[in-house]
């Protein structure tokens, strides 16, 4: 697996409810990203309280606190346990599991994510895939049939489709609710083709909270566009075995113009 898509991992802690002959109720949870684990000393969270909250009670407070440890470890590698602090370990307040400089008093917030318009899409239909999906009512010019989706903190919504378009006009949101300051770095924005035999990605671009927002002393909140974000991935070329496809998912240096959004 690519660095890059193990750092955008989350990693989820739920408490449920157990429930006789049916799946467990949901009471509170917690989620970070493995990129936030993996910018702490040694690579973990060492005996610390993760606040639990209701995903659905956007205006409650916390729920309860447990306390965990979490450690990414190479092949081959021991967990380290760190020395023995003088903090009494069961003190909540002064042992939560969020990075240093994060405060602790977080709270659910909106993230807005508007999607305007696309255009410079690569062709996606070769000859062949064209008359076959004409002889099944589809017609033959622009054939692609784009949307957005849009992933965050382990969530995800996307826009609708645009039939038969190389130049889609959306102007729609996807909105996620989340704590804040959150515990997962990076927005995906993925321009996807919608198709009956298999959705297909044409490009990816990501979007880092820490490059669009300050937490100094003038700081300000994530804040980005509207501006055009520009898609590399593999040739434009369509084919039907595309050998750099995982270009398309942003794993690598794209090699090809794959178009833009204004976002």
């Amino acid at each position: 697996m690519a660095p890059v898509m193990l750092y955008d991992k989350i990693i989820s802690l739920t408490v449920m409810q157990r429930q006789f002959l049916r799946s467990g109720q949901v009471l509170a949870s917690f989620k970070l990203d493995v990129a936030t684990v993996m910018a702490q000393q040694d690579r973990q969270f060492y005996h610390k309280w993760a606040v639990l909250t209701d995903p659905d009670d956007v205006a409650g407070g916390p729920k309860g606190y447990l306390k965990c440890d979490i450690s990414i470890i190479a092949k081959g590698d021991a967990v380290k346990i760190p020395t023995k602090s003088e903090r009494d370990e069961d003190d909540i307040e002064a042992n939560l599991l969020i990075p240093s400089g994060v405060t602790a008093e977080r709270q659910r917030a909106k993230f807005i994510v508007r999607i305007y318009r696309a255009d410079g899409l690569p062709r996606m239909n070769s000859s062949i895939m064209a008359n076959l999906k004409h002889a099944f009512g589809a017609q033959q010019k622009d054939l692609v049939n784009p949307y957005v989706q849009v992933s965050f903190a382990g969530l995800s919504g996307h826009t609708s489709v645009k039939r038969n378009s190389y130049n889609p006009v959306w102007n729609e949101q996807v909105v996620f609710t989340e704590m804040f300051p959150p515990l997962c770095q990076r927005i995906k924005i993925q321009l996807r083709e919608s198709d009956s035999v298999g959705d297909a990605v044409i490009g990816t671009h990501f979007i880092d909270l820490a490059a669009i927002s300050n937490d100094g002393e003038k700081g300000y909140l994530p804040t980005f566009g509207p501006a055009f974000v520009h898609l590399y991935g593999s040739t434009r070329d369509y084919s039907l075995i595309d050998e750099n496809s995982m270009l398309n998912d942003g794993l690598g240096e794209g090699v090809s113009y794959r178009g833009q959004i204004l976002v």
